[in-house]
């Protein structure tokens, strides 16, 4: 189901990064080192509006550098 969003996220320029050494189930988004969203939540309209899942939206640069640190660190 991910695959479609994906790809249309991908053409418009978004670098999609994949976590394969083991299960990962946190997700990171974050927009141009203006925002981060992160939790568990799957971006789909199922984990939002069905499953009732959160996410966390974090704007200061000091959240921003931690995330983006943690993900460089992942890969």
């Amino acid at each position: 189901a991910r695959s479609a969003f994906l790809r249309v996220l991908h053409k418009e320029g978004a670098e999609i990064l994949f976590y394969k050494n083991r299960m990962l189930h946190a997700k990171a988004f974050v927009f141009d080192d203006e925002s981060v969203v992160l939790g568990s939540a799957n971006f789909d309209s199922r984990s939002f509006f069905y499953n009732f899942e959160v996410v966390s939206f974090l704007y200061t640069k000091r959240d921003i550098k931690i995330v983006v640190s943690w993900i460089e660190k992942l890969f």
